[in-house]
């Protein structure tokens, strides 16, 4: 890699695959960068990101997809003599197996499909978290549902908002932050738990959306009587928050404003922040003791406050990103603000929404230091729309592959046979495919069914079809064989992300300046904190905190 492995000047805290050490450094994350861009620049590894499936699909010429012929002419004679429930049953297997690198050597696979396998269970980062972090009875998760009392919100959404609320909890109560900006709030969920006990923080929610920031508002008066604020207009001040000064004996109540306001750049996030602050800020209290927090605002000084995003969309983790290092790349007398970022934790998500695109020749690339970090022209849009895809959870304790897992892979594969036949009939593109026969798939799909709603819903009349006949045993090869396509390039998705996430840890560690006497040394962590098998497979979080090994500098 193209960047300096010296010792870094912060703490950092990452696990890697075994083989790079317990104790991992930046050599041996250099290391770990340098085999995953290696397998992902493999011949075979790029052609499985080149043929999207339904352009192969939609290939009427009979040759195989180039840079994969062994992987599509395996999987088109793989239950060769078998035929009826027989086949079917061994197709599904394979599949199934596939999905979890596993394939029995029985079947024959291309030694190039088994060697990628190989690297790819050795390659991506641990992303089981430790169990200490995790809800450990159901009882605390319907104790969260409860407490929100939301009826909207789901089993998984529960859990991530009490893990990130956990994780931001251990850190204000470390650090003295009572502020929070949740950047990319949504509906508000994670604002709310954040602003109601036990953690009872001011938090401002900031969402692009005004649909959203309305949802978490209406939300917010079925469950509490806390100040709200929506403007479309980010340069216009919140009006001030009038609190009820508690009894001596009472602890803090939070407080929670919603605003809505795009983010694009740091100087859009530095601009609803102030606003926020400068309209609800009062002098800190003095001190009841000798003793006080290692953030706690003294006169003169900027609040602290903790930067947060549970799965922010796109290039918005970006943004808290560049916001988070810019202001702590000037010296804070310099910056005139009445606030700092001092802590961040962030779940990035959504990474075919980043803008600007790849190949954009007038900006950099994807991310700000990928021109060092990840190499040239190794991502494409492509690789971004399979980040998110992970088959070894496609059959985890809650989902069966006769179920939802199987239901999955056909969606994909019937769209690219039935864009196939609309080819045939040289439909324009004129209507649109979309989510067809949503209450099809509940039954596990039907091709007849899911494929007159198609033609319905675009216009063309796709005829009658052929049953137990030659054409459909080509149909279902033709089927089998874009299945295997499809879960073999997502299985490429995880050491895609790791690539992602890799470089926004790094991005961190490299940019943050060195400790100065008012700069403390940083703690940089990137690590799993949500359980995957409850359906939240982005669970990878980003967290900056003062180091506890803080020492005069």
């Amino acid at each position: 890699m193209a960047f300096s492995t010296e010792g870094s000047v912060h703490e950092i805290d990452i696990s890697l695959p075994a083989r790079y050490g317990s104790s991992p450094t930046l050599p041996s994350i250099s290391s770990y960068l340098s085999d995953v861009s290696s397998l992902l620049s493999s011949p075979f590894a790029r052609a499985l990101v080149a043929n999207h499936l339904n352009d192969v699909a939609a290939d009427t010429s009979g040759a195989s997809p180039p840079g994969i012929e062994d992987l599509w002419e395996w999987a088109a004679f793989l239950g060769e003599g078998l035929e009826g429930e027989g086949l079917e049953a061994k197709r599904e297997e394979i599949l199934k197996d596939l999905s979890l690198k596993k394939l029995d050597v029985e079947s024959n696979p291309p030694q190039i499909l088994l060697d990628l396998l190989s690297s790819l269970s050795i390659s991506s980062l641990p992303r089981q978290p430790l169990k200490d972090s995790l809800p450990t009875t159901p009882a605390e998760l319907k104790a969260q549902r409860k407490h929100h009392q939301d009826i909207k919100q789901s089993p998984k959404k529960i859990h991530e908002v009490a893990r990130l609320s956990a994780e931001i909890g251990k850190i204000v109560s470390e650090t003295g932050t009572t502020r929070v900006v949740d950047v990319g709030a949504g509906q508000g969920y994670l604002s709310r738990s954040l602003s109601n006990p036990p953690w009872n923080l001011d938090v401002l929610a900031l969402d692009g959306a005004d649909s959203q920031t309305t949802g978490a508002q209406q939300i917010l008066t079925k469950t509490q009587p806390v100040p709200a604020w929506s403007s479309s207009n980010a340069t216009s001040p919140p009006p001030p928050v009038e609190s009820p000064t508690p009894a001596p004996t009472q602890s803090k109540t939070g407080s929670l404003i919603h605003l809505t306001t795009h983010i694009s750049s740091p100087t859009s996030l530095i601009s609803s922040i102030s606003s926020w602050v400068d309209a609800t800020s009062t002098s800190p209290p003095a001190p009841s003791d000798a003793s006080s927090t290692p953030s706690s605002p003294q006169p003169n000084q900027p609040i602290p406050i903790l930067l947060t995003g549970l799965h922010a969309c796109g290039s918005l983790t970006l943004a808290i990103l560049q916001t988070f290092i810019l202001l702590h790349q000037q010296p804070i007398q310099t910056l005139a603000l009445a606030w700092h970022p001092t802590s961040l934790a962030l779940v990035g998500c959504c990474y075919n929404l980043l803008t600007p695109p790849l190949t954009s020749p007038s900006t950099t690339r994807l991310t700000p230091f990928s021109r060092t970090i990840i190499p040239e022209n190794l991502l494409q849009p492509d690789h971004l729309q399979l980040a998110a895809q992970d088959p070894s959870t496609w059959l985890d304790s809650k989902r069966a592959w006769r179920g939802e897992s199987r239901v999955g892979v056909r969606k994909m594969v019937w769209r690219g046979l039935v864009g196939r036949e609309l080819a045939r009939k040289s439909w324009g593109g004129e209507g649109r495919i979309g989510k067809v026969g949503a209450r099809v798939w509940k039954a596990e799909g039907d091709w007849e069914a899911y494929r007159g709603e198609v033609g319905r819903r675009v216009g063309v009349d796709l005829g009658e079809i052929e049953v137990g006949g030659k054409e459909e045993a080509e149909r279902k090869k033709l089927e089998f064989q874009l299945g295997c396509l499809h879960v073999a390039r997502c299985l490429l998705g995880p050491a895609i992300e790791t690539l992602l996430l890799l470089d926004r840890f790094l991005l961190l560690v490299l940019s943050l300046p060195p400790p100065s006497p008012t700069s403390p040394r940083l703690k940089i962590s990137l690590k799993p904190i949500f359980d995957q098998s409850t359906g939240s497979l982005r669970n990878m979080a980003l967290i900056v905190t003062p180091s506890s090994t803080n020492s005069a500098l």
